[in-house]
């Protein structure tokens, strides 16, 4: 039986999956806790939102929800910026703050 906490973060993945046009995945190793705060607070100005979730929760929502596998992906420390509007201005974003 799967634990009550893996099956709320599941839930709360197929959330964000269906509530957002899309999702980009992300390594944010190395970032400092002020930059992973500025990325957030820039993504969410742009109507998108990051999350960290365990890969293989996203793996199963991800097939759950009907949509590709991005099983290669979905290795070491993952990031998912889930956007709502337009996927420009969050991968713009995304750019900007890796550039920094």
């Amino acid at each position: 039986m799967p634990c009550t906490a893996n099956v709320n973060m599941l839930e709360k993945v197929a959330g964000s999956i269906e509530a957002s046009k899309g999702v980009f995945v992300i390594d944010y190793l190395g970032l400092s806790v002020k930059e992973t705060q500025e990325l957030r607070r820039a993504l969410r100005e742009v109507g998108a939102k990051m999350k960290v979730y365990k890969n293989n929760i996203v793996k199963i929502a991800l097939k759950n929800a009907g949509q590709p596998d991005i099983e290669e992906l979905l290795a070491g420390p993952c990031a998912y910026v889930f956007y709502e509007k337009d996927p420009v201005d969050a991968a713009k974003v995304i750019k900007e703050q890796s550039e920094k």
